[in-house]
């Protein structure tokens, strides 16, 4: 692993000046937003992504798979700070095994991965899954129970959706509720999702996939309620072990600026 005091159990980092992305030896990935004296944002503000795999039963219910909780990646590749793509492998719960790959494309991040064994895992839907999980960029102290207060400050900051279905954003307010799973969202997914507030440090996330036409599913942190978008939601991205043909699945975008 790298020796600076940050780098400390890292495996790889890619830096700009807006973020550090980071994957650790335990392959847990990072996005740290940078204020404008080059010093990381606070820890609340830390983006995590999460590697799993999702399981779906018989009767539809789905649970997830997180890596073991003592996991370590396995690479050829050495640690550093000058990776123009990484790939590894690593273990979850039910002894399934996945390869992940990365590559730093400037302020772009794709990511792609795949199952290469399914384990003891014996259900016939399972998918390789990243999930991103979105902080709660404000402070609940200060805005939680005034919404008139949120609205004055978070007036600015844009949430938008593009739908597979009609390709036309739906802009949406950070201080209002919804339910991302109702069918007037995003029950079937989304192909795009820009968000820009002022508590991000005055970042822009754009996701989406390679190609633009993909899909990915946003969900709110409580999954079928209501929930206001600057408390913190989910973004996953999935890859079926088994892929239908003629429908090639492109890897996962998430771009900073």
């Amino acid at each position: 692993m790298l020796d600076k005091r940050e780098w400390l159990g890292i495996f790889s980092a890619h830096q700009r000046r807006d973020f550090q992305f980071t994957v650790d030896s335990g392959a847990l990935c990072t996005i740290y937003l940078m204020k404008s004296r080059k010093e990381r944002a606070s820890h609340s503000k830390m983006v995590k992504i999460y590697t799993e795999i999702v399981v779906e039963n018989d009767q539809g219910k789905q649970y997830s798979k997180r890596l073991k909780d003592d996991e370590v990646l396995t690479t050829t590749m050495k640690p550093g700070l000058d990776h123009k793509e990484v790939v590894y492998t690593a273990e979850t719960t039910g002894d399934a095994k996945v390869q992940v790959m990365i590559k730093y494309d400037g302020d772009r991040i794709i990511m792609d991965g795949k199952i290469l064994d399914r384990g003891t895992l014996k259900d016939d839907k399972i998918y390789f899954c990243f999930k991103v999980m979105m902080p709660e960029f404000y402070r609940t102290q200060t805005y939680g129970d005034d919404k008139d207060k949120a609205k004055a400050k978070m007036k600015r900051d844009h949430f938008r959706i593009t739908r597979p279905k009609d390709r036309k954003p739906i802009k949406l307010k950070v201080y209002e509720e919804y339910d991302f799973s109702s069918k007037e969202l995003a029950a079937d997914g989304i192909s795009k999702l820009e968000v820009e507030m002022t508590s991000q440090e005055d970042k822009e996330f754009i996701f989406s996939t390679l190609d633009g036409k993909g899909v990915l599913q946003l969900e709110n942190r409580k999954k079928g309620t209501k929930s206001q978008p600057w408390k913190g939601y989910y973004v996953k991205w999935y890859r079926p072990l088994r892929e239908e043909k003629g429908k090639e699945i492109k890897p996962l975008v998430i771009e900073i600026k």
